[in-house]
């Protein structure tokens, strides 16, 4: 449910006026304005910090997490690239959106022999507000690559003097006997194995939308 939509229900049923949750605020230290609460209720703007959302859901009595998940799932929904959004057109909530991205990156997950990233059927009904905002910043993060016109090959040659190594990342053996550094620090075995989920969540999500 949209943030502006799940934020009238708690100010409804809390029969509350505006200006009686923004005094409320203020004597708890939080400053909201109540003609700002009107924008939020009215989808004028867009969702506030967490900090906001957590007083707002608490002075009408509704669910903090459940305030601030709607108004993550906004921003992701807001800023999902355009050729993604088919894949996701008939979900409109968490649930929805976790049970049509869960099983493309389990799948990936289990060809790149790390089970410990795999999510269970279902288990994802029991995530926390930190479980379902993480899993939908690493979803974010490959959707909107994959949204990027930028990303396309290049026709043209380019000129490489630096010599190249090729390592088949099947055999992940061979891959984890390279010495790489990142910013000065060398990579863990463990973070190697997550560059190969990476990439094959990254291509399962390709291969499903071209």
């Amino acid at each position: 449910m949209k943030y502006a939509n799940l934020l009238s229900q708690y100010i409804e049923k809390s029969g509350l006026s505006l200006g009686e949750i923004s005094r409320r605020a203020k004597k708890a230290g939080i400053s909201i304005d109540r003609s700002y609460i009107s924008k939020l209720k009215n989808n004028d703007v867009k969702a506030p910090s967490d900090e906001i959302s957590r007083a707002l859901a608490e002075i009408t009595g509704g669910d903090a997490e459940g305030l601030m998940l709607a108004g993550y799932l906004d921003e992701f929904l807001n800023e999902l690239p355009p050729k993604f959004r088919p894949l996701l057109k008939d979900n409109d909530d968490v649930q929805g959106i976790l049970k049509t991205i869960v099983p493309i990156f389990n799948e990936a997950f289990v060809k790149s022999n790390v089970p410990e990233m795999v999510v269970e059927d279902d288990e994802f009904n029991d995530f926390t507000y930190d479980d379902t905002r993480a899993y939908l910043q690493f979803a974010a993060l490959l959707m909107n690559k994959y949204g990027d016109n930028k990303l396309k090959k290049s026709s043209e040659p380019k000129n490489d003097p630096e010599p190249r190594i090729k390592v088949e990342l099947t055999e992940e053996k061979y891959f984890h006997t390279l010495t790489l550094t990142l910013d000065g620090q060398e990579i863990t075995d463990e973070e190697k194995t997550k560059v190969i989920a990476y990439l094959r969540v990254d291509r399962q999500l390709n291969s499903k939308n071209q």
